[in-house]
């Protein structure tokens, strides 16, 4: 199992001995994070930059003690065993969705001599643990029949990736976005085929919502937040971006227009939608404001 710390701190120096370790390895585990930081601060974080540089590369540079080859060359396919899904910190791009699947356990398996535990195996997907599973001999003997019919039937496998599997990932990265989270906060997906014009809301109006979400924001954050950087922000957001059109990009649309100085939490009634044939600004797509009365 390599160190959890080539996933959350950047190593400046080549020396390296846990990185170093994986070199050539096919496959490699990592256990979760430590909730807390060894200095008790706060909660341990993966990278997505380091995630990338270790995916994306067929080598690294880094090198063992007393040793001066640093060429590490990685051919690992990576697993890493949570209870609770990790922060993430960095850009939550699609670059970083292709190099995620995440695999979700629902069944919980209760010792039988945990009285506590016990109460619970009538709910769902709750079993009984059977500790025989857990021996060194089982393993060996489970493991050695996977192996085995891999080695018969590899011809016969395909790499599929379930869809529940990617839509979990796409959720997670969503979920580790404060720019997406927000969106979904004020914004609905919206596409029923009785509509034959398609919701549309400008990046300016979006733009004037999220303002009042930086009023908490000191000054030097805010001034990171102007509407330029906003624009790009959504065009490149692992939620939004699939749905943003450009200038005269969109057609048959319905944009939302505010009421002047009304306030963006307005009942549709005080507010409406303007039909046009094509979008004269950029904005989001099959999405409408949620309306809060």
């Amino acid at each position: 199992r390599p160190p959890i710390s080539i996933l959350t701190k950047q190593n400046e120096n080549a020396t390296n001995q846990g990185l170093r370790n994986l070199h050539k390895k096919r496959y490699a585990v990592w256990s979760e994070p430590e909730e807390k930081n060894s200095d008790g601060g706060s909660e341990t974080s993966l990278k997505s930059n380091l995630i990338k540089e270790l995916t994306g590369n067929e080598s690294v540079n880094a090198c063992g003690k007393y040793e001066k080859d640093t060429d590490t060359r990685i051919h690992s396919t990576f697993v890493m065993e949570c209870n609770k899904k990790p922060k993430l910190r960095g850009e939550k791009d699609h670059a970083i969705k292709s190099r995620m699947v995440i695999i979700d356990f629902d069944s919980v398996f209760v010792d039988p001599n945990d009285e506590e535990g016990m109460l619970s195996i009538d709910e769902p997907n709750h079993f009984k643990m059977n500790k025989s599973l857990k021996t060194p001999e089982m393993k060996e003997k489970l493991y050695c029949a996977f192996f085995q019919y891999i080695i018969e039937n590899n011809d016969k496998l395909d790499l599929y990736i379930p869809q529940c599997c990617v839509d979990s990932a796409l959720s997670y990265l969503q979920s580790e976005d404060e720019l997406a989270e927000w969106f979904k906060e004020h914004y609905e997906r919206y596409d029923g085929p009785e509509q034959p014009y398609k919701y549309f809301v400008p990046v300016k109006d979006i733009y004037e919502v999220w303002r009042t979400h930086l009023e908490g924001v000191n000054k030097r954050e805010a001034r990171n937040y102007n509407e330029k950087k906003f624009k790009l922000n959504l065009q490149t957001n692992i939620l939004v971006k699939p749905f943003y059109k450009e200038s005269r990009k969109a057609r048959h649309i319905k944009i939302w227009r505010y009421e002047e100085g009304s306030s963006y939490n307005k009942i549709p009634e005080k507010c409406e939608w303007e039909i046009q044939k094509q979008n004269s600004a950029d904005g989001v797509i099959g999405w409408r404001p949620i309306y809060k009365t």
